[in-house]
């Protein structure tokens, strides 16, 4: 059983530029700082289990296009393309009968720091005034580094939208 949770703060800028009435292109980079928490036990007769806690750093740049439907309404095609760092890394490692880590495991084994790249694809639906929106975002996650990691694969994100004109 493979069980995760993260807990990080983003913050990031946009570059904004309105196409027409209807369309518009965001180019929106940021950064995250948070904790990463990964546990994975396999087969409880021969007592394999992994587990680590780390410290993280996210750097991302995303473009969008987007379309509005109304001044409360839009809709946003996205490509994330991100890099993860975690560092601090503390790890258990109980074998059983194995005599090597599972390969989804192996990455972060005796590591103090590891480093991976994601394309994320997805959408983004925004709804609420001009300046506050809530949205959801729906993205599925490619690695690119090619490890063998394991990462989850579809993610769902709620959350709010603030617009500060500069």
């Amino acid at each position: 059983t493979q069980k995760d949770k993260h807990m990080e703060l983003d913050m990031g800028i946009t570059y904004y530029k309105a196409l027409n009435k209807y369309f518009s292109y965001e180019l929106v980079s940021g950064v995250g700082r948070g904790t990463a928490w990964y546990s994975n036990t396999q087969d409880l007769v021969n007592d394999y289990m992994f587990s680590f806690n780390a410290q993280k750093i996210n750097l991302y740049i995303q473009p969008n296009f987007s379309f509005r439907f109304n001044n409360r309404i839009d809709l946003s095609l996205f490509s994330r393309v991100s890099s993860c760092r975690y560092y601090n890394i503390t790890s258990t490692l109980i074998l059983g009968d194995r005599p090597l880590p599972v390969d989804s495991d192996q990455y972060f084994n005796e590591r103090s720091s590891a480093s991976m790249q994601f394309l994320e694809p997805g959408f983004q639906f925004r709804v609420g005034s001009d300046n506050f929106k809530l949205q959801l975002v729906v993205s599925r996650t490619f690695m690119l580094n090619g490890s063998e990691v394991a990462y989850r694969k579809s993610n769902y994100y709620l959350g709010l939208a603030l617009n500060f004109s500069l």
